[in-house]
């Protein structure tokens, strides 16, 4: 008899008649025999499955974690079911085709970490590497199907707030059940079915049992006197966690990768980077391609302290306190070879270099996250006094340098959504201050041919202060209507630094008063004022959403000593649209279009000359930077946990016109 192909489709729903989206279909010849046929429901619950059998009934069972299977026993033909599944609290046993390596339920992943580990992995960065889907790059950045995570939590709570190295390699591999991928994450539990998120996050799970838990590791050598120590203990508990690391070595180890920041910014729409920025600098030796332990002369100490408690059942506070202390040595040379009209001139350079760094950076953060209301506010303290000098031997003269700058920076956001009425109020706030002072000393006397009056002497020396103030601060509400969710928002932005230099010469003629163009004094300003709107879709297999900001730009710089004046009023538009739709089970294609506007800073205004190095004096004499970006990219993933099948395929087209 030959066998009938049979189509069996459907709609999985659960009590309250929405759909359940990855339900299990099985189909059999009686209910112990094996599986003749299964799907999968998509996201609008709906099942399409195909057998061939030449039985003249067949056995229908569909699963879902959390509900009691349904099962019934159906003719062998066409049909089409409506299946209504009810909740269970009772262990449900799951189908599994190959393994228990990766289960998955919803939109969350569970790795089982011991099916990845070996004897040779000691932290759970080790075993994330072996994961599908998963990358952790050589900075420590974790990647989830190409694309940056947005959080690294631990039993669910975010400590370390995007410096999640500390913990990734540190926690002992050993202490972790599995690691769950929070797929299309909402960190916010106000917008869970507001706003759509297409980012990913992970979770740590560890073992039951494990409260207090770390790595520690020390080691001596010769050549003389090699050390290399590092401690990290950790304390977690349902109301607080703690991380506590010291690291230390001199045999060429980087410590500053635990400072490293990964965090996706949610706050406002400009993020205004803090970070020291240096004008000036001693030359430094190019780093060699191979191991940095092998070339790498240093005495480097970083110690840290990260705290999280539960001040109520949902408010958290959070403290992330650390410091680094790094001290490098560079012993080379090099040679440069200038190409000019009528010669080729070689120039070689014997260096040493002494590098120290100190950095201290502080953050206390305040956080309500409930279905309710949402609160954070993040307070940033950081400071930093860092040095260079060294030693130039070349055939003609000797060149020597030093360079501090000690470097102070404040910032407070606020992030507070409410709901009034029928809509949901958001207010965002992000305010600061940034305070460097730069002294570059270099021990000859360099470009005295581009100053008038100057006075041949030993010495040349640059100066250099930058005071900013920053703030952005936007409020808007969102609303949902059906399957659409509109959220518009209001705001300004404020940017305003202040460049002070002078370049410390004898001039024989002026005296003290320096000629303009060994100076600087300059204000730039730049205000914002903008009308944004942002619609987000979501329905079945489809999410969309789409960014459309008005914007207003006002630009003033000015230098009076210089009679230096610009102006500039600028309109623009920047949309920004993402689609994504899920199909055929395990695909899924996004695609996204954006156009934006950078318009530079005061690092590329100044008309006054600096010596930024003792071979290199610069100054801009151009207008206001106008730059228009355009990016374009699609992107295919196939994801298949049941066969441990990850892969994706993305392209992207930019351009940008200056």
């Amino acid at each position: 008899m030959a066998q009938i192909q049979t189509n069996i489709s459907g709609n999985v729903v659960d009590q309250d008649g929405d759909s359940l989206k990855r339900a299990t279909i099985i189909l059999r010849k009686d209910s112990i025999s094996p599986i003749l046929s299964y799907g999968i429901s998509d996201g609008k619950g709906a099942f399409n499955i195909k057998v061939n059998s030449i039985a003249d009934t067949l056995f229908l069972k569909v699963s879902y974690v959390g509900f009691s299977p349904w099962k019934k026993v159906i003719p062998n033909k066409n049909g089409q079911f409506f299946v209504q599944l009810s909740p269970s609290s009772e262990e449900l046993k799951e189908v599994h085709l190959k393994s228990s390596v990766i289960e998955q339920r919803g939109d969350t992943l569970n790795f089982s970490v011991s099916a990845f580990t070996d004897q040779k992995d000691r932290v759970i960065a080790d075993v994330l590497e072996k994961m599908p889907g998963i990358e952790v790059k050589a900075n420590g950045q974790i990647f989830f199907e190409g694309e940056p995570i947005q959080k690294y939590y631990i039993e669910g709570l975010d400590l370390l707030e995007g410096r999640y190295n500390l913990a990734n390699d540190n926690l002992p591999a050993s202490a972790v059940s599995k690691v769950q991928v929070l797929q299309n994450h909402q960190p916010i539990k106000l917008l869970d079915s507001l706003v759509f998120s297409e980012k990913a996050s992970l979770n740590i799970k560890l073992k039951e049992g494990i409260a207090f838990t770390g790595s520690a590791e020390t080691g001596l050598g010769a050549a003389p006197a090699l050390w290399d120590v590092k401690a990290t203990p950790m304390l977690f508990t349902k109301k607080k966690q703690g991380i506590l690391s010291y690291q230390g070595n001199n045999i060429g180890k980087p410590v500053s990768r635990a400072t490293e920041n990964f965090s996706i910014a949610d706050f406002g729409r400009e993020t205004f980077d803090i970070s020291k920025r240096d004008l000036l600098g001693i030359r430094q030796l190019n780093e060699p391609r191979f191991s940095q332990e092998r070339w790498l002369y240093n005495n480097a100490h970083f110690g840290s302290a990260n705290s999280i408690f539960k001040l109520k059942k949902d408010v958290e506070l959070k403290v992330n306190i650390s410091y680094l202390n790094d001290a490098h040595e560079q012993r080379g040379s090099a040679q440069t070879r200038f190409f000019t009209p009528n010669d080729t001139i070689d120039l070689i350079e014997e260096t040493r270099n002494d590098l120290f760094k100190s950095q201290l950076e502080t953050r206390f953060i305040l956080e309500r996250n409930t279905d309710e209301d949402y609160l954070k506010n993040t307070l940033e303290v950081n400071s930093s006094r860092d040095g260079e000098e060294g030693i130039i031997n070349r055939l003609i003269d000797t060149i020597g340098r030093h360079h501090n700058s000690p470097h102070v920076a404040f910032r407070n956001k606020l992030k507070l959504l409410k709901p009034v009425g029928n809509q949901l109020v958001t207010f965002r706030s992000n305010t600061g201050f940034i305070s460097t002072k730069e002294n570059l000393m270099v021990r000859s006397a360099v470009f005295s041919e581009v100053f008038d009056g100057f006075e041949n002497k030993n010495s040349t020396a640059q100066e250099l202060r930058s005071r900013s103030f920053f703030t952005d601060n936007s409020t808007g509400f969102t609303k949902a209507f059906g399957a659409f969710t509109i959220s518009p928002e209001v705001g300004f932005s404020i940017y305003n630094q202040d460049l002070e230099s002078e370049i410390g010469l004898n001039f024989a003629e002026n005296g003290d008063n320096l000629p303009k163009n060994a100076q600087n004094n300059l204000n730039f300003n730049r205000a914002k004022y903008f009308v944004s709107t942002e619609v987000n879709y979501r329905m079945g297999d489809w999410r969309a959403r789409l960014k459309v900001p008005f914007n207003y730009y006002s630009f003033t710089i000015d230098d009076e000593p210089l009679n230096r004046s610009q102006h500039l009023k600028k309109f623009t538009v920047e949309p920004d649209l993402y689609i994504k739709r899920e199909f055929l089970r395990f695909w899924e294609m996004s695609a996204t279009a954006a156009l934006s506007n950078d318009f530079g800073d005061v690092q590329q205004q100044y008309v006054g000359y600096i010596l930024t190095d003792y071979r290199r004096l610069q100054r801009y004499n151009s207008q206001l930077l106008e730059r228009f970006s355009q990016r374009y990219s699609t992107r295919l993933t196939y994801e298949n946990p049941l066969n441990a099948v990850f892969s994706n395929l993305s392209y992207t087209y930019s351009r940008r016109s200056n």
